[in-house]
């Protein structure tokens, strides 16, 4: 449900999300959904919540191949 919220919500409640201490300018999202817990780290650029690509492509490090 939070996760949609973030999503869909133009003002997101105070309540689910928090400032991380001593980071700068980052913040976090936590959602439990049955025995799972995710974090999800994110900022604001221009007032708004900067919001990562679902779908990598393949500049993204991730998927650069090691030798």
């Amino acid at each position: 449900m939070r996760l949609r919220a973030v999503r869909d919500l133009e003002r997101i409640p105070a309540n689910y999300m928090n400032k991380l201490v001593n980071t700068g300018d980052i913040w976090e999202i936590r959602i439990d959904i049955d025995t799972n817990s995710f974090r999800l780290l994110g900022f604001f650029h221009r007032r708004e919540l900067a919001r990562p690509r679902l779908r990598p492509t393949r500049h993204d490090p991730v998927l650069v191949k090691r030798p």
